[in-house]
């Protein structure tokens, strides 16, 4: 049997921060493409950390990342989404005034927003995902399920080799004083 190179590999990643606290020690991580990988350890292990640095929020102190066979060093997560590397973050980043269909494409440019090729780009992703939402459903409207399969497919639809998730059904459920209006 032959072994694909990872798409994603960790050598020796430390992160480090000022206060002096060192929350990863020396991470060797090898990412397959195709396959699913979980990352278990207590509260405080490090996984969100880890997950940072995966995805370009935070570089690491020592060590290397290597994407695709090569080195890399991501100043910001956009460097690293644009690269096929998406994150779905522990608490949900949409915005919760524009509708699904806004949120799902919202880093494309150009005019898009009433486009009938962009609602059968999404009308493919929600067949491809076996999800369907409404597109014009605001995201405020959405319950908190709901409100994490828009983020999944948002970083699906970017077309990403990587999807990187971290906890994403432990997001906090909307208290009642959340949801009052001012």
């Amino acid at each position: 049997m032959q072994h694909e190179n990872p798409i994603m590999q960790l050598r020796g990643v430390v992160k480090g921060f000022p206060n002096g606290t060192i929350a990863l020690r020396g991470v060797d991580l090898e990412i397959e493409q195709g396959k699913v990988h979980g990352l278990l350890g207590a509260n405080g292990a490090g996984k969100s950390t880890l997950i940072k640095v995966l995805s370009g929020a935070y570089w690491p102190t020592l060590g290397e990342i290597i994407w695709r066979g090569k080195p890399v060093i991501w100043d910001n997560p956009k460097n690293a989404n644009d690269m096929g590397v998406a994150t779905v973050h522990q608490h949900i980043p949409l915005v919760s005034t524009l509708s699904v269909l806004e949120n799902v494409y919202l880093g494309e440019t150009g005019f898009w927003r009433n486009s009938a090729s962009i609602r059968q780009r999404f009308d493919e992703l929600c067949r491809r995902l076996g999800y369907w939402v409404n597109p014009d459903a605001p995201v405020s409207s959405l319950s908190i399920g709901e409100r994490q399969m828009v983020s999944i497919m948002k970083a699906v639809g970017t077309g990403a080799d990587l999807i990187v998730m971290d906890e994403p059904t432990a997001s906090p459920r909307k208290s009642a004083n959340s949801s009052m209006r001012r």
